[in-house]
């Protein structure tokens, strides 16, 4: 075993040795050719867009996020919780109606506008139990 250790410790050096002293790779040199002559189509001047007209709802949007804000994944339930959040303020561009930052404890619900629509997202736990999340679902 030890005189296998010791040849394959040697074959590996070797390599190393002899890859570092090869001669540095060169690239082939490229000829330039010149691209055949092509008679351009003609074409059409691009469409304009119209705007988009602003987004209205009838009804409010409502969003559902069941996370883990306490139980044995609560720490997850927290990141999760920050990252909607921030993601809804983002996608909407301001802060919903629970402020710069939303506090489980304090409130359950939270209500972004995007253009004349209203977003409410309802929070709710199901301290990190699949049965429960099956129940607040």
């Amino acid at each position: 075993m030890k005189v296998f250790r010791t040849f394959a410790f040697l074959l590996v050096a070797l390599s190393l040795v002899l890859a570092a002293c090869a001669p540095a790779a060169t690239e082939a040199p490229v000829e330039a050719t010149e691209a055949p002559a092509t008679e351009e189509a003609a074409t059409e001047a691009p469409a304009t867009e119209e705007p988009a007209a602003g987004l209205t709802c009838a009804e409010p949007i409502k969003v559902g996020l069941i996370t883990d804000a306490s139980g044995a994944l609560a720490i997850y339930g927290a990141h999760i919780l920050r990252s909607f959040m921030l993601g809804m303020e983002y996608a909407t561009g301001a802060a919903g109606s629970a402020g710069e930052k939303f506090d489980f404890t304090q409130t359950q619900e939270n209500t972004f506008m995007l253009d004349e629509c209203e977003i409410v997202v309802y929070v709710r736990d199901d301290a990190s139990n699949p049965e429960n999340t099956a129940t607040v679902a």
